[in-house]
């Protein structure tokens, strides 16, 4: 495994759990949730992910593993979480004046909240990750 390959895993499987759970939030809130779309599927995707990152990195060793999550990963990662942070600190009065005109439920909009606040920093460190 080489660092190159690490790093192309790593950001296919950011971009597979992100994209999942911001579709399952977008579908969620244009459809509600219908007996087509399974809602342990992001879940599963992330556990999945996890293992697949964790075997990656047993295979390309720790020396491998140090070079692909360095210190710029880091910041990457940390700009992300705070970009997902105010992202969910910004959907609560969006979603508070949605309830209180009746455009969503408590349901949807849970839904909403949560897998955005799961998928969206994911996708925004692959961005961050392919500026390079």
């Amino acid at each position: 495994m080489t660092i190159e390959k690490l790093l192309i895993i790593r950001r296919l499987v950011f971009l597979a759990i992100g994209a999942v759970c911001v579709f399952y939030g977008l579908y969620y809130l244009l459809f509600g949730l219908t007996e087509r779309l399974n809602p342990f599927v992001p879940g599963i995707i992330g556990m999945a992910g996890a293992v697949i990152l964790m075997l990656a990195s047993a295979i390309g060793g720790r020396k491998v593993t140090q070079f692909v999550f360095d210190e710029l990963s880091r910041a990457e990662w940390s700009k992300a979480l705070k970009f997902g942070y105010w992202l969910a600190v910004a959907l609560y009065p969006v979603f508070g004046v949605a309830l209180w005109q009746g455009w969503v439920t408590h349901a949807q909009a849970f839904a909403v909240m949560g897998t955005f606040t799961g998928g969206v920093p994911l996708l925004y460190y692959c961005w961050l990750d392919a500026r390079g």
